[in-house]
């Protein structure tokens, strides 16, 4: 497998590790790990719509593997729902079967599905950042901020909480001054990558939402605990730093905020401006547009 696709098995194994009963058959596991390996292949043709580019790759190369064309409608099927619109629907999920009879053996298509799209989201860490292209300057500049997310991102953890056995996603970002301070081109825009962090956190947060109503009860994750430290970037201040915490879960009347800003879901937290500005009175640092 791919580094992509082993990061992704692995995210997925911690998921299944966590499971509170119905565990997948190793005929199940087959479809998985298939599809896991097939998902993000159609980048090959573009970023765009790749999700539906899997079809092509999987009756042109698997079928020497997969020459079975019911079981390889399947790994496509899963595969497609990973991400993206289907018949413009964001719930891509809910247009699979639920439960498919392949053989006299039952596939739990919703569940593989949901698997591997919360699991995609959880391989998104500081193994998918260039670090070597970042330090040469040679990364496009719309694709810098993505970089710099993975490698920020150092830890992401699930465990069972030891106050009250319940799931949990710990996501550790640190970066330093340097990089807070930068605004980096995101869709003709400037962003901090601070502003990039509160996006994405609650963009899974999101994700975790719509992926547990098919993944309980055999698995439920009750909310991602969020860590940003920010490295004082001088070498005579590197005492200095600034962390930021929050945690992302169901616990209020329901208003949905994770589609809006990180500021609704909580009103004292500093976007990237705010924490430039901190920096700039609290440490002294300079700041050059």
């Amino acid at each position: 497998p791919t580094r992509r696709s082993s990061d992704l098995i692995q995210k997925v194994s911690e998921m299944l590790h966590l499971f509170d009963r119905g565990h997948l058959t190793a005929y199940e596991g087959f479809f998985l790990l298939c599809a896991i390996q097939l998902h993000d292949t159609g980048n090959i043709f573009g970023r765009e719509g790749h999700e539906r580019e899997c079809k092509k790759i999987l009756e042109d190369k698997g079928k020497p593997f997969i020459p079975d064309s019911f079981e390889r409608k399947v790994i496509e099927k899963l595969a497609l729902v990973h991400g993206g619109v289907c018949d413009g629907d964001c719930d891509t999920i809910r247009h699979l079967s639920q439960k498919k009879t392949l053989y006299e053996k039952d596939l739990r298509k919703t569940l593989l599905a949901a698997l591997l799209r919360f699991g995609d989201e959880l391989a998104d860490d500081h193994t998918r950042a260039d670090i070597e292209g970042l330090k040469l300057k040679i990364i496009s500049e719309d694709s810098i901020i993505y970089h710099r997310y993975s490698e920020a991102l150092h830890t992401v953890k699930l465990a069972r909480s030891k106050e009250n056995e319940s799931v949990e996603l710990l996501l550790c970002y640190e970066f330093d001054s340097r990089i807070a301070v930068q605004k980096f081109k995101k869709f003709g825009c400037q962003k901090y990558l601070l502003d990039e962090i509160y996006d994405r956190t609650l963009k899974m947060e999101r994700e975790r939402r719509y992926c547990m109503r098919y993944l309980r009860p055999c698995f439920s994750l009750d909310r991602i605990k969020v860590k940003i430290i920010i490295q004082n970037a001088d070498p005579l201040k590197a005492h200095l730093s600034d962390t930021i915490s929050y945690t992302l879960e169901e616990n209020r009347y329901p208003n949905d905020p994770v589609f809006g800003s990180i500021k609704e879901y909580e009103p004292k937290i500093r976007t990237g401006e705010d924490e430039t500005k901190y920096m700039k009175d609290e440490w002294g640092i300079s700041i050059h547009d």
